[in-house]
């Protein structure tokens, strides 16, 4: 935001076509005091590059930064896979319609000149939305242990767009016109989007239908195995979206347990960060040896080479992991040995592990050491 106000106040967009206007942009910015507005603003900028360029350099072994492959996908994503929560035509067309209609609007404002445009901040917040843009086809994938980081800057493109819309002085007719367009295709998203999410709901609740039996204080590790929801499937499926990928999250909040499968503990920036003897994350890797995906292989060592315990196993359709053909049989047989099965969900779609060694252990030795030295620092 700074970054975009420095811009506006120094930019000389009113005489960047006359005659020694950039020259006496730059003599009138170090003549005056306005060269402080845009060191402020570009001092944030300047120090997220750093701050990123040390994160990598210090974990370099989470993950090299994955460049985006250039096809023709990639470059006509922003219009199709923005907004679609679904795999249908219906779906796609709609998110190619919003974002069509923003930039329709801003074709349409560009041409209709200057007479009618708050210049300096519509000048500040279209150099923005073209720069945050620029970013979706020059940054990588995965950086630092995240991914998905390139597809969020073209979110923040089109909210500069619509907050540089409202720095253009519309005529009556044309608010009309556009106020009823948005309404038009924010309803028909709406009412695409609720059989999704009631359908999405309906698995939710089978997911979390077995908190109740998890004790408190103990360790969880959830596991989803689905075609889709939780990004492990092959094919493409029905969602766009992952809402059972962290999930299990609500029931270690709810049971006030310790998950041991969050998603970016190793990294440098996850504001929840697990003791490095006991993290568990290089146990629950998933690997693809040859052509055959396999699941938590090391998982059995966890106990015996950290001292850690995992008390429960969550796992949400096992069935579709066998249906690919993907290699569970290490999972299995450690739970066939050191697990009882406690709950199965009435459509079998969810099963709950417990450790047999929970039927004379109230609390679980991680989570007392955990919330135990926790409680000692307050």
């Amino acid at each position: 935001t700074l970054f975009i106000l420095a811009i506006a106040l120094t930019f000389p967009f009113h005489s960047i076509h006359s005659e020694g206007g950039w020259l006496q942009w730059i003599r009138r910015m170090f003549s005056s005091s306005t060269w402080v507005s845009l060191l402020v603003g570009v001092a944030p900028a300047l120090g997220l590059v750093v701050l990123f360029i040390v994160q990598q350099a210090s974990y370099p072994h989470v993950s090299s930064p994955l460049w985006p492959e250039y096809t023709w996908k990639f470059f006509l994503w922003p219009l199709y896979g923005m907004l679609a929560i679904a795999n249908t035509p219906a779906h796609l067309l709609v998110s190619v319609s919003i974002v069509g209609t923003l930039l329709a609007l801003l074709c349409y404002t560009i041409l209709q000149g200057t007479p009618r445009r708050n210049t300096p901040l519509w000048g500040g917040l279209l150099l923005a939305a073209a720069g945050t843009a620029l970013l979706y086809f020059v940054a990588p994938v995965t950086m630092s242990g995240g991914t998905g980081t390139n597809p969020r800057f073209i979110l923040f493109a089109l909210c500069l767009l619509i907050v540089a819309f409202g720095t253009y002085q519309f005529t009556s007719r044309e608010k009309f016109t556009i106020g009823s367009i948005a309404a038009g295709l924010a309803i028909l998203q709406m009412g695409l989007n609720t059989p999704v999410y009631a359908r999405i709901n309906v698995d939710v609740a089978e997911y979390l239908s077995a908190a109740e039996l998890i004790e408190p204080r103990s360790t969880l590790v959830g596991l989803c195995f689905a075609h889709e929801g939780c990004t492990v499937g092959t094919k493409r499926g029905y969602l766009r979206i992952d809402p059972f990928l962290n999930l299990s999250g609500y029931i270690s909040a709810e049971r006030n347990s310790i998950n041991l499968y969050l998603p970016a503990p190793h990294t440098n920036y996850f504001p929840i960060r697990y003791r490095p003897e006991l993290n568990a994350a290089r146990y629950l890797r998933i690997e693809d040896i040859g052509e055959t995906r396999v699941w938590v292989q090391g998982i059995g060592d966890y106990a015996r080479e950290t001292g850690g315990h995992i008390d429960y196993l969550l796992l949400w359709r096992i069935s579709d992991a066998l249906e690919r053909g993907e290699d569970t049989a290490d999972l299995l047989a450690w739970l066939a040995e050191n697990y009882q099965l406690v709950f199965t969900s009435a459509t079998d779609q969810l099963h709950l592990y417990r450790h047999k060694s929970m039927r004379s252990l109230s609390d679980s030795t991680v989570a007392r050491s955990v919330v135990g030295k926790a409680s000692e620092r307050q």
